[in-house]
């Protein structure tokens, strides 16, 4: 008997602590919810019944307060304006609407599982339910009009909600990661809906558009991946872009016969004259496409991970092709790109991770950033001969004049050697060629761009010439099997993830530097990360990198510290350098005859040495000026073209006039003079 007594009293307790607390009140005046409830009450109460009026300040007791609320009743409730400080957001001075939900009214109230709204309501306000973990049941009543941006956002326990026939809007994300959302109709009224509206709502099976609908947003039902089919409405006249992108299942985009818009063709969207191909389905299972002879333009993201399409052939009518507009394509091995085309978007070609060969027709003129990258098993890309703006070597993809190194196969493997052309390393060209094993730089490379080898796993080494002056963000970034970098110049401003992810430690990669430079690497920022930092034993430095010495004829000094037989050139005519050659340290002193040009001009000092990285010193004289004599408005037309792009110092006599104004200001950016 004891035994059932104890468990008796051992589940009167449970069912305590589990009982549901229900209050209703009154609130006579808007903001003092909290003054009338006791401690108690606002700790435990679940359900929780309003009338009266309240304000945003009410909301904010109900979200921070009572964090036990399960459902709340608020049809009988009056939402009046409040403005000031103590509302549900921020702690400035924000003025909140009457009969509106305010803004993050209930905001991660994770508890809350139903609410009844009131019946006069016109709004429910930015981030009302975001994040509304519980949220299953809401009663939307027909006096709302619109439902604001991130309204119920991430509430993953709505099933169905019922949207009256009031609503005209639907807000960027609005409804966004509902997880549970199945189902959905919209109601003749609502006209708009805002970007991103039904973004990853993963369980959506359908969804009923508006017959009034006119406008829908950016990314409204991305990532709807359980969506098959979706009708766009007679009066739709404008679709944003990747408005229905990433939807796995989805076999079909319908159009209603009629809209002035856009078209449907075997559930391919168009627009109305077939010109614009905007939206391939990513659950049509077909494995070849050829697209209609109207079309002229791929649009941004038309064909995004559609991997079951594995041939493509663009009609001899295509003249662009969009940004992304064949990205992550994981089935496609091979495209047709007819000559037609004239400029492919960036990432166009992107993570088409089965593409071994692309081939850029003669009529290219533009191809974005990163258009061909993350194609892991491509071997080639090629360009076809006459191409006036692009070229490839070995499948290497360049500018025409071959300054520019743009991509890099991702399957290509073992040892590279950049064409000494080259001035430029872009951005990502080696982006994630594990396979390469080794690369090398010219000495003809000024720049190397963000993330250039990225991921590039197999590197071992590099030699980064002297002549680099720039390296971007990310360039060496996870270059994990480096372990030694070679430096031939004095430290480069480089950011914190220039070789993120490579390993700095004194047991691991090793920098090795100048003769002359290890405690200025030693004190750079990102380089004094290196723990082994490694100089060279014999070599030169010079005290100064850059130099600027004045139009008229004279002379400048350089300091030189030396331990080898050196040779100091000037590759113009105009500077002398003296002395010429020698061994150990050395002051230089730069002879410069007057400037007679209008133009500032450029000599390069060379010291080099066998065996040992050269040093150079960059000089720049300044420009005589510009000496004119106008008449009123006539200083463009007393300039050539090459002068107005060029001159920066000028001085003007005659007269002048208010005109002078226009080309002193575009082209006069260092100092004018009127006399």
């Amino acid at each position: 008997m004891k035994k059932i007594l104890s468990f008796l009293f051992v589940l009167l307790v449970s069912l305590n602590a589990t009982a549901q607390v229900s209050k209703t009140q009154i609130v006579t005046t808007a903001g003092t919810l909290s003054t009338l409830l006791t401690a108690t009450e606002l700790s435990t109460v679940n359900n929780l019944t309003l009338t009266g009026n309240i304000d945003a300040r009410d909301f904010k007791t109900m979200r921070y307060y009572m964090p036990n609320l399960t459902a709340v009743d608020l049809s009988d409730v009056n939402i009046v304006a409040y403005t000031g400080t103590a509302g549900t957001y921020g702690t400035n001075n924000i003025a909140y609407p009457a009969n509106e939900i305010s803004a993050y009214a209930f905001c991660n109230l994770s508890s809350l599982k139903s609410i009844t709204l009131p019946l006069s309501t016109i709004s429910i306000g930015y981030y009302a339910f975001q994040g509304c973990l519980s949220l299953a049941n809401v009663t939307i009543p027909n006096s709302v009009t619109s439902i604001a941006d991130y309204a119920f956002d991430s509430c993953i326990s709505l099933v169905n909600v019922e949207i009256p026939n009031s609503v005209t809007s639907i807000g960027y994300n609005a409804f966004s990661n509902c997880n549970g959302l199945i189902n959905m109709t919209l109601p003749n009224s609502v006209t708009s809906i805002g970007g991103y509206a039904f973004q990853s709502c993963i369980s959506l099976t359908s969804i009923s558009l508006s017959s009034s609908l006119t406008t829908i947003g950016i990314y409204a039902f991305n990532s709807c991946s359980s969506l098959k089919s979706i009708t766009i409405p007679l009066g739709v006249n404008s679709i944003g872009v990747c408005a229905i992108l990433n939807c796995n299942n989805l076999t079909a985009i319908n159009v209603e016969s009629g809209n002035q818009y856009f078209y449907s063709l075997d559930g391919v969207l168009f627009d109305k004259n077939q010109t614009t191909l905007i939206q391939f389905p990513n659950g049509k299972a077909i494995n070849n496409y050829t697209t209609p002879s109207s079309v002229t333009t791929i649009g941004e993201s038309a064909f995004y991970s559609c991997n079951a399409l594995t041939n493509i052939t663009l009609s001899s009518s295509v003249t662009s092709i969009g940004g992304s507009a064949f990205s992550s394509c994981s089935g496609l091995t091979s495209i047709t790109i007819p000559n037609s085309v004239t400029s492919i978007g960036g990432y166009a070609f992107n993570s088409c991770i089965n593409l071994t060969s692309i081939n850029i027709p003669l009529g290219v003129t533009s191809i974005g950033s990163y258009a061909i990258s993350e194609c892991t098993k491509l071997t080639a890309i090629n360009v076809e001969s006459g191409n006036q703006n692009y070229s490839s070597i070995d499948g290497v993809l360049f500018d025409k004049n071959q300054t520019t190194l743009i991509q890099y196969p991702n399957s290509k493997s073992g040892s590279y050697i950049i064409p000494s052309s080259v001035t430029t390393i872009g951005d990502y060209p080696f982006h994630n060629c594990t396979g390469l094993t080794s690369v090398t730089i010219p000495s003809s490379v000024i720049t190397i761009g963000s993330q250039a080898f990225w991921y590039c796993s197999g590197l071992t080494s590099i030699n980064i010439p002297s002549s680099i002056t720039s390296i971007g963000s990310s360039a060496f970034s996870n270059c994990t099997g480096l372990t030694s970098i070679y430096m031939n110049s004095k430290p480069l401003a480089i950011i914190y993830n220039t070789f993120y992810g490579v390993r700095t430690g004194i047991s691991n990669c090793i920098l090795y530097v100048p003769y002359g430079t290890k405690a200025l690497y030693k004190a750079a920022s990102n380089w004094k990360s290196f723990a082994n930092i490694v100089e060279s034993a014999s070599g030169i430095l010079s005290n100064a990198d850059n130099l600027n010495m004045p139009v008229n004829a004279g002379s400048s000094t350089v300091g030189v510290t030396s331990n080898v037989t050196w040779i100091a050139s000037s590759d113009q005519s105009w500077l002398t350098v003296s002395p010429d050659s020698g061994n150990g340290n050395v002051t230089l002193t730069l002879t410069a005859q007057a400037n007679q040009l209008t133009i500032p001009r450029i000599a390069i000092i060379t010291l080099s040495a066998a065996g040992v990285p050269s040093q150079t010193i960059t000089v720049k004289q300044d420009e005589v000026p510009k000496i004119i004599t106008v008449n009123s408005g006539g200083l463009a037309s007393a300039l050539t073209s090459t002068e107005l792009s060029t001159v920066r110092n000028l001085t003007i006599t005659g007269t002048i006039d208010a005109t002078i104004l226009k080309p002193c200001v575009t082209i006069c950016r260092y100092y004018l003079r009127l006399i």
